[in-house]
């Protein structure tokens, strides 16, 4: 059973996209006790790959065992993904992003050639890309998932569908990454999500207990 996404064929995508975002997330999984097993994190709505690397990115720099399980609708996007080549203007994006030091970044980068650069062996290792639709399948278990600036493509059901998907793949106190175009109203963020609390940056959200208690 195939995880599910939408179509990002238009949608941006750029490297560690809302550092805020990253920082914040970064600083939930450092606070907590050492996993007893590893991390498994899903990106909705991957497009050309970016924001499964970064993630996976983030995980090798913390040293958190984990991987990371991206998907797209657009099988064209996935096949990007996965080959994996940048330009230089995009792995300067990633190292001014500033979610991680200009060392850091780049040392997850591996030159192809003039203007030609992958992810290293170990980052690359972490993740997996499949085409999927995020309207209407499930999304497997999971404790981070992405599901960023795509919501606006769903139609009122597929949203419905992709809420619930996610509410039941994240355990209390899963962390949910999403945009700022993907609330309804972004004066109240903490409304958006039902079963969600607003970390109050980045659009980042916890799954709660329905009493609101963190597990």
């Amino acid at each position: 059973m195939r995880v599910t996404t939408t179509s990002t064929r238009t949608a941006r995508t750029e490297w560690f996209r809302m550092p805020s975002s990253w920082h914040t997330i970064a600083t939930i999984l450092t606070r907590r006790s050492v996993p007893c097993r590893p991390l498994t994190a899903r990106v909705v709505g991957v497009a050309t790959g970016e924001e499964a690397y970064s993630l996976a990115m983030l995980l090798d720099q913390l040293q958190i065992p984990g991987t990371v399980h991206a998907t797209d609708i657009d099988p064209e996007m996935i096949a990007l993904a996965q080959a994996a080549v940048f330009t230089d203007d995009q792995v300067r994006q990633a190292i001014t992003a500033g979610a991680l030091g200009p060392a850091q970044t780049l040392g997850h980068f591996v030159q192809l050639g003039p203007g030609r650069w992958t992810v290293s062996d170990a980052v690359r290792a972490r993740v997996t890309f499949d085409v999927a639709d995020a309207g209407t399948a499930p999304i497997g278990p999971c404790d981070v998932a992405l599901a960023r600036n795509m919501w606006r493509h769903l139609t009122e059901t597929e949203r419905a569908h992709l809420h619930q998907a996610l509410a039941t793949a994240l355990p209390a106190g899963g962390i949910l990454g999403v945009g700022g175009a993907d609330l309804p109203d972004p004066h109240y963020p903490e409304r958006a999500f039902a079963g969600f609390e607003y970390t109050g940056t980045g659009g980042v959200y916890l799954r709660v207990m329905p009493h609101g208690r963190h597990g």
